[in-house]
């Protein structure tokens, strides 16, 4: 496993979404390695483990992408606005 970083505080949506999907990619490789060990010595039922860990992983680095996608569109004041809206809303 990879020693553990002290947590830093964002200063924006952006950096701390920046931040979350380098941790997602870091994630990505993590697991992708240990699909190919665990293929390499035959596990199996650990491969599909890691294997499922893995699609979760890529599914939220892509909704981390979106949100930046979305935030760099519409800027952080109007990102903010419709989120905090919506959730008002419920």
């Amino acid at each position: 496993m990879t020693e553990e970083k002290p947590a830093k505080r964002a200063k924006s949506l952006k950096q701390m979404f920046e931040a979350d999907l380098l941790e997602e990619r870091e994630a990505i490789r993590f697991y992708t390695q240990a699909v190919l060990d665990a293929t390499a010595e035959g596990d199996i039922g650990t491969r599909k483990l890691f294997e499922q860990i893995v699609l979760d992983e890529e599914g939220h680095a892509a909704w981390l992408e979106l949100q930046l996608e979305l935030l760099e569109r519409m800027g952080e004041q109007n990102f903010v606005a419709k989120y905090h809206s919506g959730a008002a809303a419920s």
